[in-house]
Order: C-alpha cells, then sequence, then structure tokens
C-alpha cells in the first residue's frame, strides 16, 4: 500500500496531504433518491404539526400568551427625590441654550448642557452642589415624616 504524501506545517507537525474532495453530501442523497424521501417526510411533519396546533387551543387550559408584568404600586403621597447638582443648572441653562440654538432638537440640547457641565470648574459648581445638597436634606425630612406617617396608620 502506498505511503500518503506529506508535509511539514507551520508547527513542524507532518500533515497528510488531502486528496481530492469527495462529492457533497447533498449530491449523494440526490444520487440516491433520498432527497423526495426526506421532502415526503417534511411535508407529512409540518401536515401533522399543523394538525397538532389546530387542536392546541381547545385543550390547553392556560393561555399561551405570557402574562403581562406585575406594575410597581406608586403611591401618590410620597415625596420626590432630591435633583442633582446637574439637574438644576440644566433646569436654569436650558431655556438660555433654546434661545442662543432656535430650532434645535432635545437631544441636542442635552449634549449642549453637558458639554457645559463639563466646562464648569469646581467653584462655578458649587452653588448647584449647594442646592442639591439642600434638595436632598428636603427629601430625607419628608421621606422620614412619610414613612412614620405610615407606620402610624
Amino acid at each position: 500500500m502506498p505511503k500518503a504524501a506529506t508535509k511539514r506545517g507551520a508547527a513542524g507537525k507532518v500533515e497528510k496531504k488531502r486528496g481530492k474532495k469527495g462529492t457533497s453530501m447533498f449530491s449523494r442523497l440526490v444520487n440516491c433518491g433520498l432527497v423526495d424521501k426526506l421532502l415526503g417526510c417534511l411535508a407529512t411533519t409540518a401536515l401533522n404539526i399543523s394538525k397538532a396546533f389546530e387542536r392546541l387551543p381547545n385543550e390547553c387550559s392556560r393561555p399561551l400568551a405570557m402574562p403581562p408584568r406585575s406594575q410597581t404600586t406608586q403611591y401618590p403621597n410620597a415625596p420626590k427625590r432630591g435633583l442633582s447638582a446637574y439637574m438644576f443648572f440644566a433646569n436654569e441653562q436650558r431655556e438660555n441654550v433654546r434661545e442662543e440654538n432656535p430650532g434645535i432638537s432635545f437631544g441636542q440640547v442635552g449634549k449642549i448642557l453637558g458639554e457645559r457641565w463639563k466646562a464648569l470648574n469646581d467653584k462655578q459648581r458649587a452653588p448647584y452642589e449647594a442646592k442639591a445638597a439642600a434638595d436632598k436634606k428636603r427629601y430625607e425630612d419628608e421621606k422620614q415624616a412619610y414613612n412614620e406617617e405610615d407606620e402610624s396608620s
């Protein structure tokens, strides 16, 4: 029996040369006549599946759709959270940005406000951070009063 031709690969290992590629799997199936048999099987399977789906809603007691997610409970009397320093800045500057750039989109307004906020130094941010600290204190006081009121009920 003749020895297979070999060559050295990149790693120095001996690899066998591959001969001519054989026929594809599909062409073998066509030549053997199995494609027609497979198509017939697929058609009957599809028919069986469609019949099963026709029976399914009648036999199934639970709904096929996913139930809706439960909504989180809304508490209308709960205190509103405190605003951040950036939000105080943005609320103050938003109208100025719109006047300077008429007709810009909502997203572009946000980008400009973000760029302006990044450009501020610590001294310029201080008044907004003071407002944010005061608002945080207000929220904590209101939250404590709300929780005490809720516990007493």
